[in-house]
């Protein structure tokens, strides 16, 4: 798992989706995204895991969002 502030972003293409890149610029495609995170360009503090799994977009990391918080 990792723990980290993740900045969301609707990904325009194959038809849309949302994505996050951490601060060092690495990508990731949540396969759970929660609504209270779809902000464009909004920073979260949250906890991922890694999944071990092809995603259906050619986009970031596929991750499973485990906790995050709102401000």
């Amino acid at each position: 798992m990792k723990r980290g502030t993740f900045t969301m972003n609707f990904i325009d293409l194959e038809g849309g989706f949302w994505g996050m890149v951490d601060e060092e610029g690495n990508q990731y495609l949540p396969m759970n995204t929660h609504e209270q995170l779809k902000i464009e360009n909004h920073s979260f503090v949250m906890t991922i895991e890694v999944l071990d799994v092809m995603g259906m977009m050619m986009w970031g990391t596929p991750v499973n969002i485990i906790s995050f918080t709102t401000s």
